[in-house]
């Protein structure tokens, strides 16, 4: 079974808003240089206006790791967040020094066959002031013919070097990082950009063939309603050395923004990437925010219930076969018996431990088909229209919400209460949705072509 993993804690607050006045006073430049010799980086922040005191911690608020900085003036303290320094001058900066591979763990094994790329958590070593504002910049210097992939949203570069807005998103959710000899290619599509870091050797038949893959599920994504749900986002893709299964592993992480992440086995063909859903299922995630543990009921179900109907748009499946993937993911969500007697809700929580992911993933389908279904028939629109219009209005990136937000916000754009009323029958319920319900929907042959059907 593929585990998808989608978490970040839902208290993480999402910063939407333009700068403050006065956020210029608190904004750092931090310039984070890459040694491939030693897989090493060096994190410089430096200060735009004086402070009377600063604390350099870890992105994750973990502590010192036993790392001493070093600053051009004075000294710093041991506190139990990191390092406090006093009279820090205008322009001052700290150097901070980070081994990679010790702070990796089993991620850089992953993929390190086909690049040698370092790849980690920003948590476990970028350290930053205390008082960043969120108009601070990280910029990267790489030797010649090295890449670097990030959460953060692109900028203009800096000096040709790559430049990424850091003070906009949270940066203490999960992430990665990756440095290697490799090349970040900004993928172009209506409504934003995929900034695609496939970790192979560049110009190889691999990358080539990733790159190609990728390109097809950015198009397949555009069959929701056109355009792609983020104007920016992170793609990494790790292949996994000696592997021919096409993706046995993907995620979508929020830590600093939005970020796709997919293991495809180096040695899958093109044909078995194709065919796979992983690739599909998670890009389908960046469509609507992080909705907590409660939650995730309703962002595996739209992931699910997409991956069959933006596949067969696009003519990856058969519409028969994107409809008998529908029934038999149905099928096997009301034959979980670990989740007897629980709510979406309830059996979400405990995802992982019970190992409930087949209620959690189609009880969620149900819901969204269900809820399509509506809006087709009733009130002139549909889900992909309104996920549009969310898109437009409220996603920026690391976005949080909770699922009742989420689902007050969709009733507002569509200017209904389907959203609503469909989510206080789902949510409230310990039974399985109906067979004969969902079957009937998928049986209409009106309603098959209308969410089904080849576009273009």
């Amino acid at each position: 079974m593929k585990v998808l993993l989608f978490t970040l804690a839902i208290g993480l607050a999402c910063s939407l808003a333009a700068p403050a006045a006065g956020e210029d006073s608190l904004a750092w430049v931090v310039t984070t240089r890459y040694a491939p010799a030693s897989r090493s980086v060096e994190i410089e922040p430096c200060a735009r206006e004086a402070h009377a005191s600063v604390t350099f911690v870890l992105a994750g608020n973990a502590g010192s790791p036993g790392i001493v900085p070093r600053r051009e003036h004075g000294s710093f303290e041991p506190t139990r967040e990191g390092w406090q320094a006093s009279a820090w001058k205008a322009g001052e900066c700290a150097r901070f020094n980070v081994d990679l591979d010790s702070i990796a763990g089993d991620r850089r094994a992953r993929g390190s066959g086909a690049s040698g790329a370092a790849i980690a958590d920003p948590r476990q070593w970028l350290w930053l002031p205390d008082s960043l504002g969120s108009a601070s910049t990280i910029q990267f210097a790489l030797p010649a013919g090295y890449g670097v992939s990030v959460p953060w949203r692109r900028l203009a570069d800096a000096d040709g070097q790559p430049r990424y807005a850091l003070g906009s998103d949270p940066v203490d959710g999960p992430a990665l990082t990756a440095f290697g000899e490799f090349e970040e290619i900004r993928m172009r599509k209506p409504g934003g950009v995929l900034r695609v870091a496939i970790l192979a050797p560049r110009d190889s038949a691999l990358a080539r063939r990733l790159h190609a893959w990728i390109d097809g599920i950015a198009t397949v994504a555009l069959t929701a309603n056109g355009r792609l749900p983020l104007r920016d986002a992170q793609v990494l893709v790790v292949p996994v050395a000696g592997s021919s299964s096409a993706t046995p592993w993907g995620e979508v992480q929020r830590g600093g923004g939005s970020a796709l992440h997919l293991y495809p086995g180096a040695m899958a063909s093109a044909a078995a990437l194709r065919a796979d859903w992983t690739a599909t299922h998670e890009i389908a995630h960046l469509f609507h925010p992080y909705l907590g543990t409660r939650g995730r009921w309703l962002g595996e179900g739209l992931a699910s219930y997409y991956q069959n109907v933006l596949r067969a748009r696009a003519g990856w499946l058969e519409v028969d076969d994107a409809v008998g993937r529908l029934r038999a993911g149905f099928e096997r969500g009301r034959r979980e018996a670990t989740t007897a007697g629980m709510t979406p809700s309830a059996a979400s929580a405990g995802m992982h431990r019970q190992r409930a992911y087949m209620r959690v993933y189609w009880s969620g389908a149900a819901y969204w088909l269900t809820v399509d279904a509506r809006l087709r028939r009733d009130h002139g629109t549909s889900l992909d229209a309104v996920l549009a219009r969310y898109s437009a209005c409220c996603l920026r990136g690391g976005d949080v919400a909770a699922p009742e937000r989420f689902i007050a916000d969709l009733d507002r754009l569509s200017t209904t209460r389907v959203f609503s009323v469909e989510f206080v029958r789902a949510s409230r319920t310990t039974a399985f949705p109906d067979a004969r319900a969902l079957d009937a929907l998928l049986d209409e042959p009106a309603l098959r072509t209308a969410i089904f059907a080849p576009r273009g």
